[in-house]
């Protein structure tokens, strides 16, 4: 409405249209200057954005998790540790003879998994825990030492140099008979579950039974593996 009559009328038409124009230059001028503004906003949310995201597989750093020993506590018995490779020369075996060493390889592990998991309820779990943690910490020195102390001792119990039995991954401490026996459970309270008619002793020594403390947690693991697993049910006595 302003702009069309700066263009009417006889006498003032000119300095109309010169304060016309300046207000429209004034205008654009604002709008250019929100223009650059809003871009450059633009700009800094996307750079934000890219070097803010993290991929499944970026390192990252903080504190150090609870648990896990520190590099300083660990450092001293990997340097006691003397590491001897076997690399046996596998060149001489014919195709079917290496193909037997892979089967035999594939067999050790499975058979180094059920060990580790007999000297603590935790050690396959915390072991995978500690991987992960490796492959996104930032600086993969203190876990690569831990790694190395799981191998040493096949589970997350490390022996210190004062000959001390401590875990050195979040797990819980190691109790008498392991994993090997029930977890937790004590002879006195199976005599007793005996005595009182609970269990029977022919059960319990089956040779495929295996005594569990009854809790919810065990009770939906054993249930999941039956669901997972169905031949284990035929296997029951």
């Amino acid at each position: 409405m302003f702009c069309f009559d700066c263009f009417t009328g006889p006498g003032p038409q000119v300095a109309g249209v010169f304060f016309c124009f300046g207000f429209v230059n004034y205008i654009c001028f604002i709008l250019s200057s929100m223009t650059r503004i809003i871009s450059a906003l633009l700009i800094m949310v996307l750079v934000g954005i890219v070097f803010g995201q993290k991929g499944p597989g970026s390192k990252t750093s903080g504190a150090w998790p609870a648990g896990y020993w520190p590099r300083e506590k660990s450092q001293p018995i990997i340097e006691k540790t003397q590491t001897i490779r076997l690399a046996p020369d596998l060149s001489q075996l014919s195709a079917g003879e290496r193909a037997a060493v892979a089967k035999l390889l594939e067999a050790g592990k499975i058979f180094q998994a059920l060990y580790e998991e007999q000297r603590h309820k935790q050690a396959l779990s915390s072991y995978q825990k500690l991987w992960d943690l490796h492959m996104h910490v930032g600086d993969s020195g203190p876990t690569e030492n831990l790694l190395t102390l799981y191998r040493l001792n096949q589970g997350p119990i490390a022996t210190t140099l004062e000959n001390k039995r401590e875990p050195f991954l979040p797990v819980e401490p190691v109790v008498p008979g392991k994993n090997m026996y029930p977890w937790g459970v004590k002879k006195e309270e199976i005599e007793s579950a005996i005595a009182a008619g609970a269990a029977r002793q022919s059960e319990i020594s089956a040779l495929r039974s295996v005594i569990r403390r009854v809790t919810a947690e065990n009770l939906r693991e054993d249930m999941a593996k039956l669901v997972n697993y169905p031949l284990l049910d035929t296997l029951h006595p």
